[in-house]
């Protein structure tokens, strides 16, 4: 995700129209999520409980389809397979997509709005996004941590470490990470006790180890 951010903020950077952002996006995501839809659909079939035409006709196979492909809300169920497993979820790193999907919207509009066309103003609405989901994940939509505003609960960790790599992007030149950086976020990290603050720091130090080891 670090890297997402870095190469996503460099091609919102050095492409001056938003529309060849998003086809870019596009043809990168949409192509091979397809074919994992379909992939799935057809392997369900094989295993249903169903009669095959009221396995392709039944709401949950359309409702695994629409949804997944929208990206709103992932579906990770088809009728009558896996039912009597313990965890009947199919592709459950559908979600993941999901957040790509949503974080380059964002991106998109930001730089519809011009926030990207300096390298100040970028770096500053990154910096909002990462603190804002550090301290009010809930209250974020779409890639916050509230299921009534279409978010998942391991977004905000992704946020923050996406727009880290974009912050890291914009200001390379001026960025001297020291160990002494790394050792005191590794101490913020053993003394925090949220679960999912916590992950976000440890994915942040990691990013400053690998800076300064890099440096």
């Amino acid at each position: 995700v670090y890297f997402s951010g870095i190469y996503t903020i460099k091609s919102l950077v050095e492409n001056d129209s938003v529309l060849i952002f998003y086809i870019k996006r596009f043809m990168k995501i949409y192509p091979m999520l397809l074919l994992s839809i379909i992939f799935v659909v057809i392997l369900g079939a094989f295993v249903t409980t169903l009669p095959l035409k009221e396995y392709f006709l039944h709401s949950g196979t359309k409702a695994y389809i629409v949804n997944n492909i929208l990206e709103i809300q992932n579906e990770h169920f088809l009728p009558g397979v896996f039912q009597e497993h313990e965890n009947s979820g199919l592709n459950g790193s559908l979600w993941f997509i999901t957040f790509q999907v949503r974080i380059y919207l964002i991106m998109g509009i930001f730089k519809s709005m011009h926030l990207f066309d300096e390298k100040l103003s970028g770096s500053i609405i990154l910096l909002i996004l990462m603190i804002w989901s550090m301290i009010r994940p809930e209250t974020l939509p779409i890639i916050g941590s509230n299921m009534l505003l279409y978010g998942n609960e391991v977004f905000p960790q992704y946020v923050i470490t996406f727009a880290l790599g974009g912050v890291v992007y914009l200001n390379l030149p001026f960025l001297q990470v020291k160990f002494r950086h790394v050792l005191l976020m590794i101490i913020l990290c053993v003394v925090i006790k949220d679960y999912h603050f916590a992950l976000a720091c440890w994915a942040i130090m990691s990013v400053l180890f690998a800076l300064w080891l890099g440096t």
